[in-house]
């Protein structure tokens, strides 16, 4: 039997996923030490752009764009991805069946006027609190990181970006990994 979702679940869910797409970003505003091409703020602009685009097929193309694929899953939990893999996929499919109220949330509040990066593992606040076991695990060659998002009414902050080799993607609460990790065992 389908699970239907009420309107108010879905906004929530789009809140939160715009805070968390957009607190990945305040790194990047604290010179973080990256080589990565493109910038968060790049990739970000990217989505922003898809999401405000008027075709659904875009708008849902952009979604997916942000999802990790399962090699980069497995390079980040290479002991648990047979078993975590399953989840996302369920989580992607709700992210895209509910991808016109995601795009609406993440678009809301005019133009994009500043995107701070916060690097996770620069900044002592993340690395000593909430993402300090999950940094302990993490890959060394993985750039982590939260972002906040200015907008022209509005500003926001939320999500964990990754970067891996040439792309950034986005995983929900992913400070939440080492328990859930801990319970896969």
């Amino acid at each position: 039997m389908r699970q239907v979702h009420s309107s108010a679940t879905v906004i929530l869910f789009a809140l939160g996923l715009f805070l968390l797409v957009a607190t990945g970003m305040i790194a990047e505003c604290q010179a973080p030490k990256t080589d990565a091409k493109p910038t968060l703020g790049d990739a970000f602009r990217k989505w922003d752009k898809g999401f405000a685009s008027e075709k659904k097929e875009e708008r849902l193309k952009t979604l997916r764009s942000m999802f990790p694929t399962r090699k980069e899953l497995g390079h980040l939990f290479p002991d648990h991805v047979d078993k975590l893999w399953p989840k996302f996929e369920e989580g992607h499919k709700f992210l895209e069946e509910n991808v016109e109220s995601i795009a609406t949330e993440i678009t809301n509040g005019g133009a994009i006027t500043k995107i701070t990066p916060i690097d996770a593992r620069a900044d002592k606040d993340l690395a000593s609190g909430a993402f300090k076991e999950l940094l302990a695990i993490l890959p060394k060659d993985v750039q982590v990181f939260q972002m906040s998002v200015s907008r022209e009414t509005r500003s926001s902050t939320g999500g964990t970006f990754l970067f891996i080799k040439d792309r950034w993607f986005w995983i929900k609460d992913l400070e939440t990994f080492p328990k859930i990790l801990d319970k896969l065992k």
